[in-house]
């Protein structure tokens, strides 16, 4: 299957921009998984709160930077639809 050009650099984009936050996500279930492993706690609601708080962290740093990138490529879309 072939995509335009269009399409794959938004596809590339979502990536660019998602990934902090699925990167921190993950590192961080690994982390709580391996503490309540090694201390044997059992708590079901533990991991998705440490990550929801770190993902949350995340988002209100890099929020900024990420969505001005967001805008600039939409910007540049909205563009070439005006052009023709």
């Amino acid at each position: 299957m072939h995509l335009s050009p269009d399409v794959q650099t938004a596809l590339m984009l979502i990536m660019i921009l998602s990934m902090p936050v699925v990167i921190i996500a993950t590192v961080v279930g690994v982390t709580v998984g391996l503490f309540q492993a090694l201390t044997q706690i059992q708590d079901q609601t533990l991991p998705q709160a440490i990550k929801l708080a770190a993902v949350l962290v995340v988002i209100l740093a890099m929020g900024a930077g990420l969505s001005s990138r967001l805008l600039v490529f939409t910007v540049e879309i909205f563009d070439r639809i005006a052009a023709g």
